[in-house]
């Protein structure tokens, strides 16, 4: 996903992490302007890594879409819950994740 982002020049990857805890300070560090979590991870997983970014006063603005390979509409349901502003199944094209991504960062309000 990195390396399919980094390719596209309507992104800038910023970071990637190995677990959700690293994940979560290099948001908060680096306050990207989207943040692509998956909802597997180790150490924190992207449910609970989306509660924390929602809830951190540093990382406001940060539009987060929660990325899963089970795609039901439980998942859909608990991504949003947490304050994911998109959810995204895994299985999609690359390209359609990026075009996604980019359409939940047009419909979320600048703060």
């Amino acid at each position: 996903m990195v390396r399919a982002l980094g390719n596209r020049e309507d992104f800038t990857v910023l970071a990637q992490a190995e677990d959700g805890a690293s994940a979560f300070e290099a948001i908060r560090r680096l306050r990207p302007d989207v943040a692509l979590v998956d909802a597997r991870m180790p150490v924190l997983d992207g449910f609970a890594l989306t509660r924390l970014i929602r809830s951190d006063a540093a990382c406001v603005g940060v539009t987060v879409v929660l990325l899963s390979a089970r795609a039901d509409d439980e998942v859909a349901g608990a991504a949003l819950a947490a304050g994911a502003h998109a959810f995204i199944d895994k299985t999609q094209p690359r390209r359609l994740i990026g075009d996604a991504m980019l359409a939940a960062l047009e419909q979320v309000p600048a703060p």
